[in-house]
């Protein structure tokens, strides 16, 4: 009868210390769009565009270091973190995948120019 009230002790010991423990992250998820948008965002790489996602579908294209001057612009749709820029001028489109993103840095992947870049939150 000890052993058997020893083991539905320790049972009952690992079953409670297995509710009080949490798995889940205590950082919570990015909303990536909600995160890109009304920020500049300036490449770790130098040579590429900095760009601004304004929220009524619309972004600028600039270089840096004056990445307030926009060398393009455009119209944007955003879907599965990845958005879909038709630029104003020229033809075509192109697309923007966002692979890694928190709240200061995203992690941009251009396929169609093979590029993949960091990006931070111009200051």
């Amino acid at each position: 009868m000890k052993k058997l009230n020893l083991c539905l002790s320790l049972l009952l010991m690992v079953l409670v210390m297995g509710a009080c423990s949490s798995s889940s992250d205590s950082t919570p998820a990015v909303d990536v769009k909600s995160n890109m948008v009304g920020k500049y965002w300036c490449p770790e790489t130098t040579g590429l565009s900095t760009y601004y996602f304004k929220s009524d579908g619309t972004y600028e294209q600039a270089v840096q270091p004056d990445y307030k001057t926009p060398i393009g612009d455009g119209k944007w749709t955003f879907s599965d973190n990845t958005f879909n820029m038709t630029p104003s001028s020229g033809t075509g489109a192109y697309i923007i995948k966002i692979t890694k993103s928190t709240a200061t840095s995203v992690t941009m992947e251009f396929p169609v120019f093979g590029i993949t870049s960091n990006y931070t939150i111009c200051k």
